[in-house]
Parts: structure tokens; C-alpha cells; sequence
């Protein structure tokens, strides 16, 4: 059957009638819609399906859209990834396969398919240039990280980010290797002010707090004073 070649291949066959197909198509689907969900549609859900089929019979009048695999596959198995309730998501995969600008033709599904077919589906590096659909012009370009080049591959964004962290923890450790170097010479400075400094203080303090006591008590280690209390001399 048609309908399973092109979904298990992706090649439709150019001699076979493409517009008699795609009308084959156009009637499964409404088919579909109607049996294979519940409930029943609605008038709105009757009326998004059948703007896709006008979509897909007006842009693919002559050859299928490049995406023809997969609306194959939609119309073969619809139920395979969409539940009997899930008519909406159905639809809506159904207009992400048909409202497309591109036909096979396009691409040159048809050589990709035969002889292209193995540079493509290799192994990394098997991509050694560019490929030229000579009917249509359009140069397909090889995926950079998948040739052999030598070169490793970008990093990804958390190799990145775990990069950002080590050279901010380096930094951070730089950083406290010169406070620890300059350390000694903070200490020096401290120990000058809180010991010799501090002890000449210390010793001025406890002198003024000598001579205050003194006052207060009316004594002092010094000199008498010669005015004021000094007894009268007895003369006879």
C-alpha cells in the first residue's frame, strides 16, 4: 500500500497520481475526525479540519508537502500517540504537517533518499561538504559539530557555567593568599600601638590620676606651698 510505503520509507513514488492521492488523504482524514475520537466533533472542530484540507489541496496541487512521512503516519496510525479524547491535539498536528511552503521537490527528497542517502546517515564526520540540488539550486550545508575536524565540539552551557565557578574560586583564593602575606606586617603595626604607645599611655594616665588624688587629699610628695596654711613664726 501507498499510504505505509511513504510512512515507513518517507519516498513517495513519483509515478504514482498525486492529486488522486492527496483527495484519498483529504477523505481519511475526515474520516478519522469523525470515527477514531470521541466525542462527537463539533462545528468548530469540522470547520479547522476542513481549512487545513483547503490549505493542503491549494499549496500541494501538484507535488506532496516535504513533510508527507509524517501526515502518513498520522493518517496510518492516528491513535498511536493520540488518545480517543484528544481530537484537538490531533488537529493540531495535523496543521503543523500541511500549512508548510516546501514540496519534496524542493529538497530533492528524491536523490536524498538514493544516492545522498549514506552521507547523510553515517557516522559523525562521514559530512564532508556541501550538497547541491542541481533541479532547484538550493545548497544544503553539513551540521559544523558533526564533521571530523579535530576540533572538539562547543561546551555546553553547564560545562560553561562550572568553568565560571572554578576561575571565581581561584580568584577568590588568590585574594586570600596576599592577605595572608600582608598579615605580619598588620600585626607589627598593631603590637606598636597597643604595646609601646600603649604602655607610655598608660603610665601618663596613671601620673594624672597620682597628682588628682593628691590634690583631693590636701597631700603631696612635693614641696610645701609657701602661701596661704603656713603657721606664723614665734618670735620673741
Amino acid at each position: 500500500m501507498l499510504l505505509h510505503e511513504i510512512s515507513t520509507t518517507g519516498v513517495f513514488d513519483e509515478t504514482a497520481d498525486w492529486p488522486a492521492f492527496r483527495t484519498r488523504m483529504g477523505a481519511r482524514l475526515t474520516e478519522i475526525s469523525t470515527n477514531n475520537f470521541v466525542p462527537e466533533p463539533t462545528a468548530s472542530q469540522n470547520s479547522f479540519l476542513q481549512s487545513l484540507l483547503d490549505t493542503f489541496n491549494t499549496s500541494f496541487s501538484t507535488a506532496p508537502p516535504f513533510t508527507i512521512q509524517r501526515l502518513a503516519e498520522l493518517i496510518e496510525r492516528p491513535n498511536q500517540h493520540y488518545g480517543t479524547h484528544a481530537r484537538d491535539k490531533y488537529l493540531r498536528a495535523i496543521q503543523r504537517v500541511v500549512t508548510v511552503e516546501s514540496s519534496v521537490g524542493d529538497f530533492g527528497m528524491a536523490a536524498f533518499g538514493t544516492s545522498n542517502s549514506s552521507t547523510f546517515s553515517g557516522t559523525v564526520g562521514a559530512l564532508s561538504g556541501n550538497v547541491l540540488n542541481e533541479n532547484t539550486g538550493v545548497v544544503l550545508s553539513p551540521i559544523a559539530w558533526l564533521i571530523d575536524t579535530g576540533t572538539p565540539p562547543p561546551d555546553s552551557p553547564h560545562e560553561a557555567q562550572e568553568a565560571d565557578v572554578k576561575e571565581e574560586m581561584e580568584v577568590h583564593n588568590i585574594e586570600n593568599q596576599l592577605i595572608n602575606e600582608e598579615r605580619p606586617d598588620d600585626e607589627k603595626i598593631e603590637n606598636g600601638i597597643n604595646g609601646v604607645d600603649g604602655g607610655k599611655k598608660d603610665e601618663i594616665a596613671n601620673g594624672d590620676d597620682h597628682d588628682r588624688k593628691s590634690s583631693e587629699s590636701g597631700t603631696s610628695d612635693g614641696p610645701v606651698n609657701e602661701g596661704g596654711n603656713e603657721e606664723p613664726m614665734d618670735i620673741e
